[in-house]
């Protein structure tokens, strides 16, 4: 599990330096561990965001919604990243559901409330 833990640890480092393939590549080997499959898939999501692999991310985003029986907060991340792919192509109508899934749990997640307000959806 340490092997895991690690791998997120290292995967997030490299994120935040901006070293994204590095980062996949570390969090798809954290995601093998069951504590660390819902985060390392939010995480992934995000640096192939950053990417510009929108479709990717959302594959990524959609995995890891798919894994139940985490709380509610859990998930906001994924939901986020689904909405901000789901902005990206345009599909505004769908966007506006997933943000304001977040923000129903955390109207204060991120900027979850500016972007809803955007959208003519305020809080």
């Amino acid at each position: 599990a340490s092997d895991y833990g690690g791998q997120y640890e290292l995967g997030i480092v490299y994120m935040d330096m901006g070293l994204f393939e590095q980062a996949i590549a570390a969090l798809d080997l954290a995601a093998k561990g069951d504590d660390y499959r819902l985060g390392s898939l939010e995480m992934r999501g995000t640096c192939l965001l950053r990417l510009g692999r929108d479709s990717d991310a959302m594959e990524s985003f959609r995995a890891g919604l798919e894994i139940d029986g985490q709380p509610d907060n859990a998930y906001l991340g994924l939901l986020y990243g689904v909405a901000c792919c789901l902005e990206l192509r345009g599909e505004l109508e769908e966007a506006r559901t997933y943000f304001g899934r977040v923000a129903r749990v955390d109207p204060r997640f991120l900027d979850v409330a500016t972007r809803l307000e955007k959208m003519g959806e305020p809080l």
